[in-house]
């Protein structure tokens, strides 16, 4: 009523009650200055309080919703990679399957598993996988991918995986023994340098360095290879000097051939050893990482040096290298004449083969092999030497693997060195 009366007053001449009523208000007020203004600092007080309490919240809030949001944005992040690394793996796996290989992704183990009882069940009994539950990873390199079919949310991948015959061939890599004579150098050639032979030793055939070459080799010493449409029996007569280098035996169809060369270097199928044959005294220097050493060597034996080493001479320079060491067999060898130092000469009289400790060499024994072996330690690289007093017989049973039954004789004969790989 008051702001009422005021606004009148405001907008017309003020009567002289309402300028008389204005003035005791004004009065009460400039008497009371103190109490008003006292009341006016209580009630801005309130309200300055109220507005902290407010903007605290506020700022409460907005911590909260930083922390949330934040938090929310992190998993964000992390769905996005996990996503990303999804997307690269799918990509990855289409891609090798396009490329015709299976990508793990695709098959796990776990999975292999399962499906690989289940193909057993199905298999024909003179077929078998290329794999077994020891040796799940050749799947990977065995089989293929044929084709890709997309359905509305999946791919279906159609996988190929060979089988092989259940019986196994051996391939025996056949290096030619060099004889030294007086008119030089002397080699007995084979028709093949390769030779497969079953299980049972019924069955044959020649397996060339290219074919060699072309086959999945699954680890050392295991290669899957394409199966060969013609096989050789014992009495076909085919590779006459190839059969008789393995039976340890001579044919008269072979005889020997001059090589017009004064050194042969020719290395074996196992990494850093070489077949060694010199018409006259060689000297040759050997480096390795932590020493060298030089070495005079006449006649014929068999090098073998470490990995770090390297050995030059006027005629030849040999590089080590790293691999596994095959299996070796030896049907014969030749004369050796070769310098030693005087303290090796009751090891050369023993006649005994020493072979490097920790090496992996596993000896094949084909037949009843007769020989007499001398082996030179020369620190870190071994000279193995060989005497001329062996004489073979002939094959009586499979070969054996791990031992070398040898006894003296008094005649030599020129088969070659016979070193074994598993061929599916």
């Amino acid at each position: 009523m008051e702001v009422a009366s005021l606004y009148r007053g405001l907008s017309r001449e003020p009567d002289s009650e309402y300028v008389k009523y204005t003035g005791s208000i004004i009065s009460r007020i400039q008497d009371n200055g103190v109490d008003f203004r006292d009341l006016l600092a209580n009630r801005t007080s309130v309200i300055d309080s109220t507005f902290n309490v407010i903007r605290e919240n506020v700022f409460n809030s907005n911590e909260i919703s930083s922390l949330y949001f934040g938090g929310q944005a992190d998993q964000l992040r992390a769905l996005a990679g996990r996503i990303k690394q999804t997307k690269d793996a799918i990509r990855d796996a289409v891609f090798t399957a396009l490329h015709g290989k299976v990508h793990p992704m695709i098959l796990s183990n776990k999975q292999l598993e399962h499906e690989q009882t289940v193909i057993l069940g199905h298999l024909p009994q003179d077929h078998r996988l290329p794999f077994n539950s020891l040796t799940l990873p050749d799947f990977y390199q065995v089989a293929t991918t044929s084709h890709i079919q997309q359905l509305e949310q999946h791919l279906l991948f159609y996988i190929k995986v060979p089988l092989v015959d259940v019986e196994q061939f051996d391939v025996y890599r056949l290096t030619p023994i060099p004889r030294l004579d007086v008119g030089g150098i002397q080699l007995m050639y084979t028709e093949t340098s390769n030779l497969a032979i079953s299980d049972h030793l019924d069955r044959y055939f020649a397996l060339q360095d290219v074919e060699m070459d072309s086959c999945l080799q699954l680890h050392p010493e295991r290669y899957l290879c394409k199966p060969h449409q013609i096989t050789f029996g014992p009495d076909s007569g085919t590779l006459p000097c190839t059969l008789a280098a393995f039976r340890n035996r001579t044919s008269q169809e072979c005889s020997p051939r001059h090589v017009s060369q004064s050194s042969l270097w020719i290395p074996l199928a196992s990494p850093n050893r070489w077949m060694v044959t010199v018409t006259k005294e060689v000297s040759i220097m050997g480096v390795c990482s932590d020493e060298r050493q030089q070495l005079r060597i006449n006649g014929s034996g068999i090098l073998t040096i470490r990995s770090d080493c390297i050995v030059r001479s006027t005629f030849v320079t040999l590089q080590g290298m790293q691999g596994a060491t095959a299996r070796q067999a030896y049907s014969s060898l030749i004369p050796i004449a070769l310098d030693a130092p005087r303290s090796l000469d009751d090891a050369q009289k023993q006649h005994q083969l020493e072979i490097e400790e920790g090496s992996s060499v596993a000896i094949i024994v084909a037949g009843t092999l007769v020989m007499i072996i001398v082996s030179i330690s020369l620190g870190w690289f071994y000279v193995y030497c060989y005497q001329r007093r062996a004489r073979a017989q002939q094959v009586q049973r499979p070969v054996e693997d791990h031992r070398i039954k040898t006894k003296n004789e008094g005649s030599s004969n020129d088969h070659p060195l016979l070193e074994r790989n598993n061929v599916e």
